[in-house]
């Protein structure tokens, strides 16, 4: 059910009522959890004072309608039992409202900076952009989009500490130099405990990384001189080339401190 409010717009958009029901989710979605405190927080809110702000929807390319920006709201509206809330529509596709919904919540700063990377990584992928387009449609640059993407290699336990203890985003993109996750791990709960800023947090990362490329020097490698691998990886092609018809000549040489391999292959 839609019901327009007789003279009331905002930004040049007539405001509707749209009922709850009516109203889908994003195909992003860029917050699947909302804290109850907040919610509760916020239905008292407009159980006081009513919906200020309208919130954001577009027509769906079904029935009804899709979420662009107030999750929050519609959320603490179905809490109360409200049937109806007021909206403004955007006469547009699902594609162009899962734009608009990531613009949105990164130009209000609702989210942490891995929801942010989420946010950015679903909708390169629900609208199949390139990250180039992804920066001229969020009006930034290929590095910013390049550097908020690298945060998604970081793991659950590694995100949550990090939110946790309030460390920053350029302290994640410094652990990443660490290969190793229950390194980084290590590495962040010791940034941590010692509120490290980042320019420490580097140098410590650095000291790390130098350490353990020194170990991975001093580790005993396999010796040259056992070519049985590379051998066996060499007959298996050759093999390959004779099921296809392709029959070549051979010939293996064994010289003091080389091996040598002559092989003819025909070009007709």
């Amino acid at each position: 059910m839609i019901t327009e409010i007789k003279g009331c717009t905002t930004g040049g958009e007539r405001v509707r009522l749209i009922g709850c029901s009516e109203i889908s989710r994003n195909p992003i979605r860029l917050r699947d959890e909302i804290p109850d405190r907040s919610l509760l927080s916020l239905a008292d809110s407009i159980h006081r004072h009513g919906i200020l702000v309208p919130l954001t929807v577009c027509r769906s390319q079904g029935k009804g309608y899709v979420l662009v920006s107030g999750e929050r709201r519609l959320r603490a509206a179905e809490m109360l039992g409200i049937a109806e809330v007021p909206c403004i529509v955007l006469p547009h596709s699902e594609r162009l409202c899962a734009e608009f919904a990531v613009i949105e919540s990164l130009q209000n700063r609702e989210l942490n900076i891995f929801e942010q990377a989420q946010a950015i990584e679903r909708l390169i992928t629900v609208c199949g952009l390139t990250r180039e387009e992804a920066a001229r449609r969020l009006s930034c640059s290929q590095s910013y989009i390049a550097n908020k993407l690298r945060l998604l290699r970081l793991t659950e336990p590694e995100r949550a500490l990090i939110i946790e203890r309030g460390l920053s985003e350029r302290h994640a993109r410094a652990v990443l130099r660490i290969p190793d996750a229950d390194e980084r791990l290590r590495a962040l709960r010791q940034i941590a405990a010692s509120t490290m800023t980042v320019a420490a947090a580097e140098e410590m990362i650095e000291q790390r990384v130098c350490r353990a490329v020194d170990a991975q020097d001093q580790k005993p490698r396999r010796s040259m001189r056992d070519v049985t691998p590379f051998t066996n990886t060499l007959a298996r092609a050759l093999r390959s080339l004779e099921l296809a018809g392709v029959h070549c000549e051979t010939e293996r040489i064994d010289a003091e401190g080389y091996v040598e391999f002559r092989i003819k292959i025909p070009v007709k």
